[in-house]
């Protein structure tokens, strides 16, 4: 199984799905771009990783020149690679060489803004978004909305689930939750 990480939050989002892998012995291979702390966090949690190309931060043309140049450079890696399958958390390289490997993936994505999610919703065999984006879905002129399942909760959640002092009875009790609507 193919996990892309392209940014920091990504990591502690499928950790408690990386954890359950490991656990039930299936092989994964993990890419990433350099980018954040991204690298920090996947070392922390001990996964072997490959690095395909770093941040492009916020200039347009070095996005528009790294972009079809790290779909490359994954196509080669991931061709050489045993995969099965594909999930990622807001990576917009995965879908594309998933599907150009005939990988079948699965994309997730919070953001309902971002640009890059057409390619998750054009090239992915699944897609999973927040329930509070139902509403956006159905008004939207999004490609292959049949491939969107949604899920209770915020991608937040998800995360923090996966801390044990959030779930164990000596958690203590916390007066005010933040998170980005």
């Amino acid at each position: 199984i193919w996990i892309d990480f392209i940014n920091t939050p990504q990591v502690s989002f499928v950790e408690g799905i990386v954890e359950r892998l490991i656990r039930d012995k299936y092989e994964l291979v993990f890419t990433c771009r350099d980018s954040s702390n991204t690298i920090d966090l996947l070392e922390l949690k001990g996964w072997d990783y490959t690095v395909i190309n770093g941040y492009s931060g916020s200039n347009t043309f070095l996005k528009c020149f790294l972009f079809p140049l790290r779909l490359i450079r994954l196509f080669f890696f991931i061709k050489r690679q045993r995969i099965d399958s594909a999930i990622c958390q807001s990576s917009f390289y995965l879908p594309i060489v998933s599907w150009l490997l005939r990988i079948p993936s699965t994309y997730t994505n919070d953001n309902e803004h971002a640009s890059g999610n057409l390619f998750g919703f054009l090239f992915a065999i699944r897609v999973f978004l927040p329930e509070a984006l139902k509403a956006y879905v159905s008004k939207s002129k999004l490609p292959r909305k049949n491939r969107i399942r949604f899920y209770d909760g915020v991608k937040e959640g998800i995360y923090l689930s996966n801390n044990e002092q959030s779930t164990g009875s000596s958690a203590r009790i916390v007066e005010n939750v933040f998170y980005r609507p």
